[in-house]
């Protein structure tokens, strides 16, 4: 492991971090460490990691739902935070589709929007990210430690729910969809913010600079990944690009990391 000094300046006091090392990431023909199985009311999720750790991580995957660069690095979080990490299938099914993305044709958006309204509505699934939440309180325990990473639709999604510190210790965006920093208003939870070169990095530094004045402020990470594009971490990375395969790499240390400081309070 190696020390890393808290980059973010818009926190108010400095925090050093250990960042484990992972081995060697795979670009292509990863097998997952985990299984698909039923998860409380979901009728299939992706469970990987150490049941009964008292550390548990609900990953909530981008718009185009399983993929085998998120299935990876659930495994690579499970393996360096030592926790239970569950990927629920909120889409049932019904992710979006690559193909309308980005949109080449006023039909392609008004599909897009049709999905947003449909399938990814947030204001539809908080109450389910909410069961997921009391699910791992009966099977893990009421005083397992729960966190949650989310990743484009996931990241706004983890966002706009971690009002409640009551429900999770920290919430960790990579690649974030929608950033606002008026989010930040109600977020009550430390923060991990890892967005791409396509995010805004203004309302990016807006969020952060909000975050500072929270009394939890010394836990918060951020990292903008300049060098690659939105999605490199989840579907949309080519991992045999090796510049999407190094950040790649380094943004799930830095989420472990992360997540080892929030879970040692």
């Amino acid at each position: 492991m190696t020390e890393l000094a808290n980059p973010n300046k818009a926190c108010c006091s400095p925090l050093i971090y250990e960042i484990p090392r992972i081995p060697p990431v795979v670009a292509e023909g990863y097998e997952p460490k985990g299984t698909y199985k039923a998860f409380g009311s979901f009728e299939k999720a992706y469970v990987t990691g150490s049941s009964g750790s008292g550390r548990a991580i609900i990953n909530i995957y981008d718009a185009f739902g399983f993929n085998a660069q998120g299935i990876q690095g659930a495994d690579i979080l499970a393996n360096l935070t030592n926790a239970l990490v569950v990927i629920p299938d909120f889409f049932k099914g019904n992710a979006a589709s690559h193909d309308l993305f980005p949109p080449k044709t006023d039909e392609d958006q008004a599909k897009i929007q049709d999905w947003f309204a449909k399938s990814g509505n947030f204001a539809l699934h908080i109450d389910e990210l909410d069961e997921a939440v009391e699910e791992l309180r009966k099977s893990e325990g009421a005083d397992v430690k729960i966190g949650s990473v989310g990743y484009c639709w996931g990241g706004k999604m983890a966002t706009v729910y971690a009002k409640d510190a009551s429900k999770l210790k920290g919430i960790a965006c990579v690649h974030p969809g929608r950033v606002d920093a008026n989010d930040a208003t109600s977020l009550a939870v430390p923060i991990g913010l890892f967005p791409s070169a396509d995010e805004p990095v203004e309302e990016c530094e807006k969020f952060m600079k909000a975050m500072s004045e929270k009394p939890f402020a010394s836990k918060n990470q951020y990292k903008h990944y300049h060098s690659v594009h939105h999605g490199f971490a989840a579907a949309r990375g080519d991992l045999k690009d090796p510049e999407v395969k190094k950040q790649y790499t380094d943004v799930y240390e830095r989420t472990a990391a992360f997540f080892n400081s929030v879970f040692e309070d």
